[in-house]
Formats: C-alpha cells, sequence, structure tokens
C-alpha cells in the first residue's frame, strides 16, 4: 500500500498491480465530499475500485482539456494521460482545497452502489458491454467533450421573454467522443443502443440524430469549416425530466467539434449556436438559459444570467443546504407543442402591450394587462413577477437567506400552477410532499408538463427528507440530493 495523495486530511492509499492502479483501501478525514464532475459520471457512479487513478491536480477553476496533471501510476491504462482531456474526471473537496482526479476505468470492474433511500436511483445509461468509439469506426477517438445537465432554481419560462434566471449545474453530463469524417454526421448513441447516419446538408428527421446534426448545420451556417464528424454518446442525463439533456448533449457536441478541427469559437458563442441548432433545426423555440449555463456555468455556484444581453454572475449556494431534484415520474416532449404554445402567447402579449419583451414590463404594467384578452393576462403576471423573483433571490443567495430563497421558490411554483399553467396534478402533489418533508421551498423545474422538482433541504433534514418523500411520492425519485 502506498498514498498516493494527501491533501487538507484527505488519504487515498493504493494498490500498485500488473494491470491497474486501484483504490483498494480508500479512507478519507476531515471534511470530504464529491463536487461537480467535469466529465463521465462513471466516476462516481461505479465506485472508487473501479478505477485506476491515473493523475490530480488542485482544481481553483472549471479545468480545461490541456491543462497538466501530476501522474500518479505508470499502469498501462493511463498512458497518455500528462494532460486533461475532458473524460473520466471527478473533483473532492477536501477540507479547503479542491482536487480534480483523473481516472482510467478497470474493465469488469463495474459495482453498483447500494440505494441511499426507498426511492429508485438513476439507472446508469452506460453498460459493461458498450461498444467502444474504436469498435465503432476503428480508430480512437480524436477528441472528447462533456457539458452537465442543470436545473433552474428561479425564473422559469422567462428565458425567451428576455428576462432573468438562475440555474445551476448539475452532476450529471453527457460525454461525446468525436472523429472526423467528410460530409457525414454519424453517431452512435449508448442510451438508445444504435447508430445513425445523415448526409451533412440534410435535414431534420424527427429522431435523436438532430441535435447533433442541429449542431454541424449551425457551425457550417455560421461558416466553420465543419465536413463532418462521427460520434459516440454517452450521459447520465435522464431524458424528458425538465433538466436540459437536450442542452447538455449539444454542447457536448459543440466543444467536441471544436477541439476535434480547432475551431475559433469561444464559450459565449457557442452556447448562441447551440440554442439555434435547436430552434432552427430541431424545432423547439427554447431560451438561451440551458445552452449558456452548460457553457459557462460553474460547478457549486448559480448562474445569474439576463438573457438579453448575455451578462452573468456566478453566486454561491446556500451553505449548510442542498438543492433536491426529484424525478416525478411523468415525461414531456416540448417538441409536441404546450411549450411553443406559451411563447406564441408570450409574444402576442408583448406586441399587443407595445413592447420589444414581456422583459421590458414592470409590476405597475400588471393593470394594463388585465385588458388582454385571456389567457394572456395570467401569462404576463407570471413573467413580470419571475423576473423579480430571480433578483430577489440573487440577493437572498448573496446573503445566505435560505428561508426567503425556499418561499420564492415555492410562490414561483403556484404562479407556473395557477397564472402559467404548465404544473400536472403529479408535479403538486410532488412540491407539498417535499414541503411536508422540511423542504423549506420547492418547485417545479424546467418547461413543466411533467418532469421534476428541485426543492431546498437544510442539511440536518436531508437524511429523513428521502423516506418522507417515498412515503408521499412512492413512484418519484431523487436525482440529485
Amino acid at each position: 500500500m502506498e498514498t498516493i495523495l494527501q491533501a487538507g486530511g484527505l488519504r487515498l492509499p493504493a494498490r500498485v498491480g500488473a494491470v491497474a492502479n486501484t483504490a483498494a483501501g480508500l479512507r478519507l478525514s476531515g471534511r470530504v465530499r464529491m463536487l461537480h464532475p467535469f466529465g463521465p459520471t462513471r466516476f462516481f457512479r461505479h465506485g472508487w475500485q473501479s478505477w485506476s487513478l491515473c493523475g490530480w491536480m488542485p482544481l481553483d477553476r472549471p479545468p480545461a482539456p490541456g491543462d497538466a496533471l501530476r501522474p500518479q501510476t505508470d499502469d498501462p491504462v493511463c498512458a497518455g494521460a500528462a494532460a486533461w482531456t475532458g473524460s473520466g474526471v471527478g473533483a473532492l473537496e477536501v477540507g479547503d482545497r479542491r482536487i480534480l482526479l483523473l481516472g482510467a476505468l478497470r474493465p469488469g470492474a463495474f459495482r453498483r452502489p447500494r440505494p441511499r433511500s426507498r426511492f429508485r436511483t438513476p439507472r446508469p445509461v452506460s453498460t459493461a458491454g458498450a461498444v467502444s468509439f474504436r469498435d465503432l469506426f476503428g480508430s480512437p477517438p480524436a477528441a472528447v467533450a462533456c457539458a452537465p445537465a442543470r436545473v433552474n432554481l428561479l425564473g422559469e419560462h422567462t428565458d425567451y421573454n428576455e428576462g432573468f434566471v438562475l440555474p445551476v449545474p448539475l452532476p450529471l453530463a453527457t460525454c461525446v467522443e468525436a472523429g472526423v469524417a467528410e460530409g457525414l454526421v454519424e453517431a452512435y448513441s449508448v442510451a438508445f443502443g444504435e447508430r445513425r447516419a445523415r448526409g451533412v446538408d440534410a435535414g431534420p428527421q424527427g429522431d435523436w440524430l438532430d441535435y447533433p446534426a442541429g449542431c454541424v448545420w449551425a457551425l457550417r451556417r455560421e461558416g466553420f469549416d465543419v465536413p463532418g464528424v462521427r460520434l459516440r454518446i454517452d450521459s447520465t442525463v435522464p431524458l424528458g425530466v425538465g433538466l436540459s439533456s437536450s442542452a447538455a448533449l449539444e454542447v457536448a457536441v459543440m466543444r467536441a467539434v471544436r477541439q476535434l478541427y480547432g475551431l475559433a469559437l469561444d464559450d459565449l458563442h457557442l452556447a448562441q449556436l447551440a440554442q439555434r441548432a435547436e430552434v432552427e433545426f430541431v424545432g423547439v423555440r427554447c431560451g438561451i438559459m440551458d445552452q449558456m449555463v452548460a457553457s459557462v456555468g460553474q460547478a457549486g455556484t448559480a448562474l445569474l444570467l439576463d438573457t438579453r444581453d448575455l451578462r452573468y454572475e456566478h453566486l454561491p449556494l446556500l451553505p449548510g443546504h442542498r438543492m433536491v431534484v426529484i424525478d416525478s415520474g411523468v415525461r414531456r416532449h416540448l417538441a409536441e407543442g404546450k411549450y411553443n404554445r406559451r411563447r406564441v402567447e408570450c409574444e402576442r402579449a408583448a406586441r399587443l402591450l407595445g413592447v420589444c419583451a414581456l422583459r421590458d414590463l414592470t409590476p405597475d404594467d400588471l393593470l394594463r394587462a388585465e385588458t388582454l384578452p385571456d389567457p394572456l393576462p395570467r401569462r404576463v403576471r407570471h413573467v413580470v413577477c419571475e423576473n423579480a423573483r430571480v433578483w430577489a433571490g440573487a440577493q437572498a443567495l448573496r446573503q445566505a437567506d435560505a428561508i426567503t430563497f425556499g418561499r420564492l421558490m415555492s410562490e414561483s411554483h403556484r404562479s407556473l400552477r395557477d397564472d402559467f399553467e404548465v404544473s400536472t396534478p403529479e408535479l403538486d402533489r410532488l412540491v407539498e410532499a417535499a414541503l411536508r418533508a422540511r423542504a423549506l421551498g420547492a418547485r417545479l423545474t424546467g418547461a413543466g408538463f411533467g418532469g421534476a422538482v428541485v426543492a431546498v433541504v437544510p442539511l440536518e433534514a436531508l437524511d429523513t427528507f428521502g423516506s418522507g418523500l417515498a412515503r408521499a411520492a412512492p413512484s418519484a425519485r431523487i436525482l440529485v440530493r
């Protein structure tokens, strides 16, 4: 046994073997917690003993591909791991330090964790038998990139009204391996277990390949030289839950293609092109919040974003509390029309009130909005008041005021239920169950019509929170806690 990493109370002893240098006897002391993964969350899901730890580095900012690592082993699976490529990475907080770890998965070493409560744990997207990029395309990937899912704390249906939002990146991610191709977009999805291909100039066809194909379309339309691409897509982001699996995929594809072809594309422009792919190619008229937080968000912070001019600020989350994300079990499909209908209603209300977007209205305009045909007054009231809640919520985060922040979340849910009419009975019951289980506030998150709920829960109530929810909503499952 030898200690391969020691910092701030962390001692990570390891066994050095002929094939793998694995964490054989992990012992942790001091304050240690998992942080956002900057790569495949297999690192966490399958446990320490499934991994060879190849290197580490102090983490005082989000890492970037090419950052130098401090190597830990001569294990062959770590060959070439002198720099981080964006794959197989996790992070720890140790005392006051953050440590980035790079690991390589041991074949056949999968170990499924036990559920922490009666809730069903999310099923892994990947399996030990998943086909590799080399198996698919005959060579290793030339680029690897990942992007996180998100949960929106406040500011729902405000982004396409040029308003304000307050999302947070999640420890769920989509990762894309990429290789060059000519005249073709070809991709394999681990989640769907299938391979699809089409020409780079082909239009949308109503399947999952529309999202990566739309990214290539948007890049080419912007003038970037992208002759084609081959992709392997893996993800731990559940579909249809409201955590923006589509934006995570789009940003991961954009990052991989940027790395593959050396494109001069900054993170802000990347987010804009990812949104264009979804709006103009896929046909979902989304705002830019999801792509922005996937592209510029930072782990452990909320992103206060002005969706009109794209100015943003990273804000600390509430100390002593967790943002718990709960899947209601009700699936939704945005492109089927309800989401787009809400956007059309907001645009009509803005036009009738003589403003560019509902963001330009203040609470003083609500009386004037009452003259609009139903249901437009209620749509206006939600957007105007939700923008105000975002600003109040940002101030509550700055002041570490969990009580106020929880109250704003619950007010937001009532507005989404009554004024914007995007909730469901299942979501309403889940919000009420979360509040009874000692959450300070709870609301649906995402576009609504099903999906997930987010709740702010004190750390001391976290252990009993899951069991309390399980009794009230046995079909729900905790995704992030």
